[in-house]
């Protein structure tokens, strides 16, 4: 065997478990709508064109040949526009997630083709990044040892990936423009020889490890920083409930004393027949007031939301709004209760920034749905909560 045909044996090894791998990380972080066949024969297609009969065979003349250089930047923006409609035809996810998961797919998976290269060439003494002949055995083991490595890494990072299909781009035209500037830069790179561009994807593959690495550590770090949250958030609602029971333990022990005293007083009003109607009544709306303020609070027995509620209608009467919250309907199911207190909570805080005189809250259960209605100076809005 030449050692042309040695070096092409061991650039098509290298290329092809880089893009197998490619197609397996595609696969487990994409949801699928028609089956990977099309998009595989396309590859195929595009990789014999591009890397092997021009990056390959007519290389000399792309970097001499103004004719030959222009038809080859054609063909690569044709190819790279027919990847992506590939990739849309082939996998159910949007523009934005396809972009941004597609090139991350490509890095980490020339980033496992480099790291099997580097393991086995040092293996056997060569330059780790070596692709020139003489074939060895090894080539074919760098090759099996990618695939092998991607398959242990979509097993290790199992709760990552379904994170990742499940997952919705928010910052659209970030992404978007950064996708273009990626292929802007590939574009560009074409004007590299095949020897400039291995050293080139390796710079480009440690610079994208770095990035991930930075990014997982921030992500890591920003989750410690949620959970942090999250308990503080748990904790003021536990004080917000020990207050309300320590009130309400304070009022039922006022209200005992109060009924005690005013009864006596009934008793003694009862024998003075002079004036009796008018002082009883005035006594009896007393008690109701009492009885009033006792209840006040107690909504339901969900006591995550009963402490929202409780401290919203505090507010409320500080800031002069009346305040009604009703939950007459509402049956505690025992889940999601934290959630739904929550998410009430962030209603009533932006309802009461807008409230100048009446506020009112009612919560019932429908045929197994949570529905929220609020009222806010007049204007109505009924939430389904899930």
């Amino acid at each position: 065997m030449s050692l042309f045909m040695e070096e092409l044996t061991i650039y098509l090894l290298y290329m092809s478990s880089n893009i197998a791998s490619m197609f397996l990380l595609c696969n487990a972080t994409m949801k699928r709508r028609r089956p990977l066949t099309v998009w595989i024969i396309y590859t195929i297609f595009k990789t014999v064109i591009v890397n092997i009969v021009f990056r390959v065979f007519c290389d000399e003349l792309i970097h001499t040949n103004e004719w030959m250089r222009s038809i080859y930047l054609t063909l690569v923006s044709v190819f790279a526009i027919l990847t992506y409609i590939m990739i849309l035809y082939t996998f159910e996810e949007e523009l934005s997630k396809i972009a941004i998961v597609s090139v991350c797919t490509e890095l980490v998976a020339v980033s496992l083709g480099y790291i099997s290269r580097a393991i086995t060439n040092t293996l056997i003494g060569e330059n780790p990044f070596r692709e020139n002949a003489p074939l060895h055995i090894m080539d074919l083991v760098s090759a099996v040892l990618t695939i092998l490595m991607t398959l242990a890494l979509l097993k290790i990072g199992k709760k990552w990936i379904y994170k990742i299909r499940c997952w919705k781009v928010v910052r659209k035209k970030t992404v978007m423009v950064g996708f273009v500037g990626y292929l802007l830069f590939s574009l560009v790179s074409m004007y590299f020889s095949f020897e400039e561009m291995i050293y080139l994807d390796g710079i480009g593959s440690v610079v994208f490890s770095m990035i991930l690495l930075v990014q997982f550590a921030n992500y890591f770090h920003r989750k410690t920083l949620w959970k942090n949250e999250t308990l503080k958030k748990q904790q003021k609602l536990a004080h917000m409930q020990y207050e309300m029971v320590v009130l309400q333990m304070e009022k039922m022990e006022q209200m005992q004393k109060e009924i005690e005293t005013q009864m006596q007083t009934v008793l003694k009003l009862s024998e003075d027949s002079e004036n009796i109607t008018e002082q009883v009544e005035r006594y009896i709306m007393s008690l109701k007031w009492h009885s009033q303020n006792v209840t006040t609070g107690i909504f339901c027995n969900n006591w995550f939301l009963d402490s929202v509620l409780h401290s919203a209608k505090k507010k409320c009467k500080e800031k002069g709004i009346k305040a009604e919250f009703y939950l007459q309907g509402y049956q505690n199911t025992g889940g999601h209760n934290e959630k739904l207190a929550k998410d009430i909570q962030g209603l009533l805080e932006t309802a009461m920034q807008k409230a100048k005189k009446e506020l009112y809250l009612q919560v019932a259960n429908v045929k197994g749905q949570i529905i929220i209605k609020m009222e806010c100076d007049g204007k109505e809005e009924t939430f389904m909560w899930s």
